[in-house]
């Protein structure tokens, strides 16, 4: 099973965790928080939706509703958006550390 590592804004590195520990994380709201804390730490604005992680977080505790809007309609637009705000910090992550080339 794949292991994931996340660095937070301490610079530490915080894992290894599998896949169901970093959809904990990214539920409890720790994921968004490292993921804006790198995306402000490159001067990217805030984009990880931490919001949607709490009431994914709450829809959890209801029954029936958790399966018709949790799992059908707020995690996905809540995988989405996290899956973009990522994308994002790594296209610019990348462009940083492009070495300049001299003509």
């Amino acid at each position: 099973m794949a292991q994931y590592f996340v660095q937070g804004s301490d610079n530490m590195m915080y894992g290894p965790v599998d896949e169901a520990g970093l959809v904990q994380w990214a539920r409890e709201g720790r994921l968004c928080d490292r993921i804006n804390d790198q995306r402000a730490m490159r001067g990217l604005p805030p984009s990880a939706p931490r919001g949607l992680a709490m009431a994914s977080c709450i829809l959890m505790c209801i029954p029936y509703v958790n399966f018709l809007v949790g799992a059908l309609i707020v995690d996905p637009i809540f995988v989405g958006m996290l899956q973009a705000s990522v994308n994002e910090l790594v296209l610019v992550t990348a462009r940083q550390s492009q070495p300049a080339y001299a003509a």
